[in-house]
């Protein structure tokens, strides 16, 4: 099968888990090709510099919580105020759509403890 011919292409050997490397992570942008009858999956590194989606909290108060509608297996995302993050979808395949809660800033250092 393709699943098994793909797994023994990679050398077991040489893979290890992320944390005995002490490696640091990497956001992978991932696009989906069709041409003509064949499906290509392109992989490169994001450019952190210019992430698909910056979301700023420009709020004095107030936290933003938020995580992708339908992901609720996700934690939520926090952003204090004057924060800026770098965002991309948790589940590419789902609605392209946050969920967003506003708290004060006093529940969010609550929520942290």
């Amino acid at each position: 099968s393709l699943d098994e011919s793909i797994r023994k292409s990679f050398d077991s050997n040489r893979l290890q888990p992320a944390e005995s490397m002490n490696a640091v992570p990497h956001s992978l942008k991932v696009e989906m090709r069709t041409i003509y009858n064949s499906i290509f999956v392109v992989v490169k590194e994001q450019d952190m510099e210019s992430p698909p989606y910056r979301i700023e909290n420009r709020a004095i108060n107030h936290v933003f919580f938020f995580r992708q509608r339908g992901s609720n297996g996700h934690p939520w995302n926090v952003l204090h105020p004057g924060e800026t993050k770098a965002y991309s979808w948790e589940e590419p395949m789902k609605a392209r759509k946050l969920t967003v809660r506003i708290g004060s800033a006093n529940v969010a250092s609550m929520v942290q403890d």
